[in-house]
């Protein structure tokens, strides 16, 4: 199957996340994804269904990019100003300026969007975790959870009410408890 990434990346990440699977031993796993990583997921599960046990999706994944993603100059305009003030309670970003403009380029060229008839056929266990906050985000994240769940109507979707994009922070060990209880579930 040919690389989804691979127009916009100088490596593709599905394949590469493979090859990492392949040289732990692993031949099938379970992929957790959050933010940029739940889109790689969903490509992950398109390019290579038969290697994942389960996709969770950590508030991304069913978003579609901002227009402004698609303008490289502006984004890396951005990043540079973000840089000093984009950080999460639980984790401090590393990412240059310039990496953040390439992944937001690479989303906007390749939303996961485009990959999710592909993990629908590939019958991979979907589960997606959306936060509701900033409350005036709230209604783009519900419309867009609709689509997500119309395209993949097998997938479990849970809101978590009152966490922003951080859910990792916001839900602590109780997304590990969402996660094994969404696990038992589909066992």
């Amino acid at each position: 199957m040919p690389c989804l990434l691979a127009k916009h990346a100088r490596c593709c990440l599905p394949e590469r996340l493979a090859f990492l699977a392949d040289s732990l031993g692993w031949e099938r796993f379970h992929y957790v994804g959050h933010s940029w990583g739940a889109t790689i997921g969903c490509h992950l599960s398109a390019a290579f269904p038969e290697r994942l046990c389960s996709l969770a999706l950590l508030d991304a994944g069913y978003l579609p990019a901002p227009p402004e993603w698609s303008d490289p100059e502006a984004m890396l305009q951005r990043a540079r100003a973000l840089t000093s003030e984009f950080r999460f309670t639980s984790w401090v970003p590393g990412l240059a300026p310039e990496v953040y403009a390439a992944v937001t380029g690479g989303v906007a060229a390749e939303p996961p969007s485009s990959a999710l008839e592909l993990v629908r056929q590939g019958g991979v266990p979907t589960f997606l975790i959306r936060a509701t906050e900033p409350s005036d985000d709230e209604p783009d994240r519900a419309a867009a959870a609709e689509v997500f769940s119309a395209a993949l109507p097998a997938a479990r979707v849970h809101v978590a009410q009152g966490c922003c994009h951080d859910l990792v922070g916001d839900l602590g060990t109780s997304l590990g408890q969402l996660l094994a209880e969404w696990l038992n579930d589909k066992a």
